[in-house]
């Protein structure tokens, strides 16, 4: 069936984009200022007018079909138009207040960025959404606008870069550590409890530092979240291998602070960042408070 664009309203397109970037008709709805209900119904009015199926609705909320990602770069470069054509004070434009959702590892969202973002956006017209993602999070499908990881991300039109590099140590509570002897040697680590990941569940190759240590290690819990760990760790069940601007001030001491692990975050988004100040000025803070915070994450100096 051929479109029907006599029929079409084109305002519908912006309830398309805010559904496919959310993908669920709450958080549509929220950054439209509008409500599920009028979402749904003006997605479901450009779904008749174009004589396609552009979502399909499942557990984790709402995906574009084979059509809907046709559509999809259509759509936004009507957007992309539209804004251009704002700018140039064509017509009497009503500000929009941007939403900006950011997907992080668990790690750096809530121990890192919760507390950054705190002052910073009271002093802003933005609403800011923190997604800690399972999984390796891409700005290409839209997960998120901006995205930080910790591989390097892969995919076309996108801008990435390096964030911060990071180090991680192993740490213990005093308490388990008073009740073991004293460790002197990597040989000694052989015989810990160790704490760590679910190992079918780990989803970055960046996590699997245990295995730099040793194959045979006796795990006395496993947790598929950091903070599970952490605490597991302040407990004293063991010994785990934690970032140090994790483990800063959460009292616990570093094991043998010779062995050190790397690793890097990465920060990225798509080409037309700068199109979106809302966006960019989140990319740009991100960005200033890592660099900022660059000996937090380095962690303290040792001497091999």
């Amino acid at each position: 069936m051929p479109p029907d664009l006599d029929r079409m309203n084109w305002n519908d397109v912006k309830y398309f984009l805010a559904l496919a970037r959310r993908q669920r008709l709450t958080g549509a709805a929220r950054e439209l200022g509008s409500t599920h209900v009028t979402v749904s119904n003006r997605v479901a009015e450009l779904e008749r007018a174009i004589g396609q199926q552009l979502f399909s609705q499942g557990t984790d909320g709402f995906r574009l079909t084979r059509e809907g990602k046709a559509f999809l770069p259509y759509a936004e470069e009507c957007e992309r138009q539209l804004q251009l054509a704002a700018g140039t004070g064509i017509g009497e434009v009503v500000p929009v207040r941007p939403c900006v959702r950011v997907g992080v590892t668990e790690g750096i969202g809530n121990i890192y960025f919760a507390t950054r973002f705190a002052t910073w956006i009271g002093q802003r017209d933005i609403e800011l959404e923190l997604v800690t993602l399972t999984k390796l999070s891409r700005v290409t499908q839209r997960e998120a606008d901006l995205c930080v990881n910790m591989e390097e991300p892969e995919g076309q039109n996108i801008i990435k870069q390096v964030l911060v590099p990071y180090r991680l140590g192993i740490y213990a509570s005093p308490g388990y550590l008073e009740q073991r002897p004293p460790i002197e040697s990597r040989a000694g680590l052989q015989s810990q409890l160790w704490i760590g990941y679910v190992e079918d569940l780990i989803f970055s190759s960046a996590l699997t530092y245990h295995r730099e240590i040793g194959d045979n290690l006796t795990y006395a819990f496993r947790g598929t979240t950091l903070m599970t760990q952490l605490e597991a760790a302040r407990s004293g069940i063991g010994l785990a291998i934690l970032p140090h601007y994790v483990a800063h001030g959460r009292g616990l001491e570093q094991v043998m602070p010779s062995i050190s692990f790397e690793r890097t975050y990465w920060i990225s988004a798509t080409t037309d960042l700068h199109r979106y100040p809302g966006q960019y000025a989140v990319w740009q803070f991100i960005k200033s408070a890592c660099e900022a915070d660059r000996d937090l994450f380095h962690g303290p100096v040792t001497h091999q």
